[in-house]
């Protein structure tokens, strides 16, 4: 669980209307602590594996699911504009709001094939 006093907190200094649903946001989060803002942002994490053996894929499989940012394990720091949450920070890489980022992506070879795995995540509100 993300620990809103002691996780780290950055500026978003670009431009703000490169934000997508930053008007939403601003309408629906304004004038909240940052615990009741979290209750409206949500991070979809999206996990594609894929196996391949001899040069011939395997099998592809992929997961998603849905975490409020508060309780999700992947947020190292949180992006704020104006005391409004816009973004996390997730293994260095900044997801703002309504865009779809890869966060993780890794392959694992012995030879004869190999499996990789790539996350995504967006971060959306409800």
């Amino acid at each position: 669980m993300v620990n809103f006093e002691s996780i780290k907190k950055q500026n978003y200094e670009g431009d703000i209307k490169k934000v997508e649903l930053f008007d939403k946001a601003y309408e629906l989060l304004n004038g909240k602590s940052l615990d009741d803002q979290a209750e409206h942002l949500f991070l979809i994490k999206d996990e594609d594996f894929e196996e391949f053996s001899y040069g011939q894929s395997d099998g592809q499989r992929c997961t998603r699911n849905l975490t409020q940012i508060n309780k999700s394990d992947w947020v190292d720091e949180l992006i704020l504009y104006k005391g409004i949450i816009v973004g996390v920070v997730i293994n260095r890489r900044d997801v703002l709001l309504g865009k779809c980022v890869e966060t993780y992506f890794a392959v694992d070879e012995d030879g004869t094939g190999s499996e990789s795995v790539s996350v995504y995540h967006t971060l959306v509100l409800k």
